[in-house]
C-alpha cells in the first residue's frame, strides 16, 4: 500500500534562520552589570557571548567577563579603552553607548517605588 502523506523537502543548510532577541533587554541587562557587576555572576554559568543577538552587546559582555575575571571592575570607563577602536561600537555610539547602558539601568533602578497615588491604583 501506498503512503498518501507528502516527504518532507531536505533541510536547506543555507537558509538559517535568525533566532528572536530583543535589543531592549540585552542592553537592560548589559546596563545591569554595568551598574552593578555582580550581576554578570548571575548569568554567566547559563548566558554566553553568543547568544545575545546583537553581536555587539556579545562582544561587551565578553569584555566584561574579562575584565571580571582578571579581578577589575567592569564599568564604562574601564571599557572604553577596550572598545576605543572597535568600529561596530564606533558605529552605535562608542564610549557613549555604554555610558547609555549604565545610565538607563540606573535610571531603573533608582525609579520611585509606585504607590497608589503615582500608578492610579485605589
Amino acid at each position: 500500500m501506498t503512503s498518501r502523506v507528502a516527504l518532507l523537502r531536505e533541510p536547506n543548510p543555507e537558509v538559517l534562520r535568525t533566532p528572536p532577541y530583543n535589543t531592549e533587554a540585552e542592553q537592560a541587562l548589559l546596563g545591569a552589570i554595568l551598574i552593578n557587576n555582580t550581576a554578570y555572576y548571575r548569568v554567566c554559568e547559563f548566558l554566553q557571548p553568543e547568544h545575545f543577538g546583537n553581536a555587539v552587546h556579545g562582544r561587551i559582555f565578553a569584555a566584561i567577563g574579562k575584565l571580571l575575571g582578571r579581578g577589575q571592575i567592569a564599568n564604562p570607563v574601564t571599557l572604553k579603552n577596550l572598545f576605543d577602536q572597535d568600529g561596530a561600537l564606533t558605529e552605535i555610539g562608542g564610549a557613549q553607548y555604554l555610558a547609555r547602558l549604565a545610565g538607563a539601568a540606573a535610571a531603573k533602578t533608582t525609579a520611585a517605588p509606585c504607590t497608589t497615588s503615582t500608578c492610579g491604583a485605589s
